[in-house]
């Protein structure tokens, strides 16, 4: 009988050890629970319910359209065939992104022969645990998708320089199309794949000159560069594969032809005048103070290994630092950066940086250097999960946290509950009359999607106001129109509300030293950074007034709302 440690100890798939592919399943598992408990608690962003409505109107007849502003179809039409199956609500609306969030921490494995034994899992469970992983991979967003392709994308690059064969073309085609298929930083992330590529050709050019083809990291570029030219049919091939795919999508699998010719011309079209707008506007050191904040692991060794060491140098060390440089300048100088973005700009700098620790641990080391490095990144690792706890399981719809950014506040949940109890009440059920200002109507729309008598509106008018069961005014309209509707009961609540980056968007050459010398700005710094403290900065807040008819309040209160 072979002894416990044994078996465990055995190689498995892929020459890795028993006991390695349990902890990598422990590690997707552990993944898994923080991306699918309580998956519904968090109230439905505005963008989420544009994204579950537009699925929901495609399952009930509506034809998909391409609509750049509100990116790439594979998202609603995933959902479409999500909601044709089990039925439609927040939680299942959010299931695919959330697989998507597991399938990033199981696409690690394709980096295990570069990352190494101790990196890799280090890998998985910094991105099981990261804070913006987490939080976008319980968020109907296109980004968690597009940072799995992407991750897949880099990963077939790097398995094709280390073992050149052609199925790794095909599923860069293939994962690029998916990608694309998304969203439209696709094509920021195929021009830094371009560069990748330029990279390696300029050194596997060099080696072959050199006349070195025989060992080392340098024969191995040469030798896939030649290898790509061999295999210049299946890049072909692999081409057809990805307009194949994107045609089918962008066309709504044939009904909308010019969808395809939109994918290319009506999406950078669109995006350039974002990009001159900028309309989502941050400071050019936003994503380094988001790295710094939530995920310092990341930062601090990715930085480190980012430079250059003839002693660790290696293909996959090239690739994935010329993409982090590539893609870390393109999207710091673009005209929209925002928090969803992190995801592409930070899976670089963990894969390398658990790279770069594994590889102390890896190799032959003293003691206390392996110490020291696992004290530091076990203390940095640990201040992210400070952070991505509390953020998506106590607060995650309330914008303490600039991960948060704006967010739909709790009190939508609670006046859609007011609606549905008021539907009860009244007999009425999904007759019952609603009346909304536009202003309001993401995400109200897709909490009343069934309701058959709303009416969303430009402006309220008295009449309206009158005949409706419940209203949704702005602050503007309940002054002006409140006190003629004596049969109706008001209160002012909260849609959405955000963190206030004023905060940091004033922070200039000057800061620093102010900062240092107001105690009291020290002092509430350091509250909310340690002791998760509510920031002294007030959140920034779009309200609007709800109003119910006071007959439905006859038999008892609804909510807040009572006689």
């Amino acid at each position: 009988m072979i002894p416990i440690r044994n078996w465990f100890g055995q190689p498995a798939w892929f020459g890795w050890t028993r006991v390695e592919w349990l902890l990598y399943v422990l590690l997707v598992f552990l993944a898994a629970v923080l991306r699918f408990f309580d998956l519904g608690i968090r109230t439905f962003h505005h963008d989420e319910a544009i994204h579950a409505k537009e699925a929901y109107d495609i399952l009930n007849g509506k034809q998909f359209r391409y609509n750049p502003a509100y990116h790439g179809p594979l998202l609603y039409f995933a959902n479409v065939a999500l909601f044709l199956v089990f039925g439609t609500s927040e939680v299942l609306a959010r299931v695919i992104p959330a697989s998507f969030g597991v399938g990033a921490v199981a696409a690690i494995l394709l980096f295990r022969p570069e990352i190494g034994r101790t990196g890799t899992p280090l890998a998985m469970g910094a991105m099981a645990s990261s804070t913006a992983f987490l939080y976008y991979s319980r968020f109907l967003r296109n980004d968690i998708y597009v940072a799995v392709f992407t991750l897949v994308l880099v990963a077939a690059v790097v398995r094709y320089v280390h073992n050149p064969r052609p199925g790794w073309i095909y599923l860069a085609w293939i994962a690029l199309a998916f990608s694309l298929a998304t969203k439209e930083n696709a094509f920021i992330h195929g021009f830094a794949l371009v560069v990748v590529l330029l990279v390696l050709t300029g050194v596997g050019l060099v080696g072959l000159r050199r006349g070195s083809i025989a060992t080392g990291p340098l024969s191995q570029v040469s030798r896939a560069i030649m290898a790509l030219g061999r295999d210049a049919e299946h890049l072909v091939y692999g081409a057809l594969v990805f307009v194949m795919i994107v045609f089918v999508f962008y066309t709504s699998f044939f009904t909308h032809l010019a969808g395809f010719r939109d994918a290319f011309t009506r999406s950078i079209e669109y995006w350039t005048g974002v990009h001159a707008s900028e309309r989502v506007n941050q400071p050019w050191f936003y994503y380094a103070m988001f790295l710094i904040m939530y995920e310092p692991f990341a930062l601090v060794f990715g930085v480190i290994a980012l430079l250059p060491t003839r002693r660790w140098w290696s293909p996959f060390h090239l690739i994935l630092g010329v993409w982090i440089v590539v893609t870390g300048f393109v999207y710091s100088v673009a005209g929209e950066k925002a928090p969803w973005l992190v995801l592409h700009v930070l899976w670089g700098p963990l894969l390398l940086a658990s790279w770069w620790v594994g590889r102390w641990f890896d190799t032959k080391n003293s003691s206390i250097q392996r110490l020291t490095i696992g004290l530091l990144s076990g203390g940095l690792l640990a201040w992210t999960v400070w952070f991505a706890i509390p953020i998506n399981f106590q607060r995650g719809d309330t914008p303490n946290d600039f991960v948060v950014y704006v967010q739909s506040s709790p009190d939508v949940l609670e006046a859609t509950t007011v609606v549905h109890q008021a539907a009860e009440r009244s007999g009425k059920g999904l007759g019952l009359r609603v009346v909304v200002n536009n202003e309001f109507a993401w995400p109200v729309v897709w909490y009343l999607r069934d309701y058959t008598n709303v009416l969303y509106t430009k402006d309220v008018s008295i009449q309206n106001a009158r005949e409706a069961d419940v209203l949704f005014m702005t602050p503007a309209e309940a002054d002006s129109l409140g006190i003629e509707l004596p049969e109706h009961v008001g209160r002012q609540m909260v849609l959405r509300w955000w963190f206030p980056e004023f905060a940091y968007k004033a922070w200039d050459s000057g800061f620093l030293a102010n900062f240092v010398r107001d105690q009291e700005a020290r002092s509430s710094f350091w509250n909310w950074l340690v002791r998760r403290e509510v920031t002294p900065v007030p959140i920034g807040t779009f309200d609007f007034v709800m109003y119910v008819r006071t007959d439905l309040l006859a038999t008892g209160s609804l909510g807040p709302f009572r006689l």
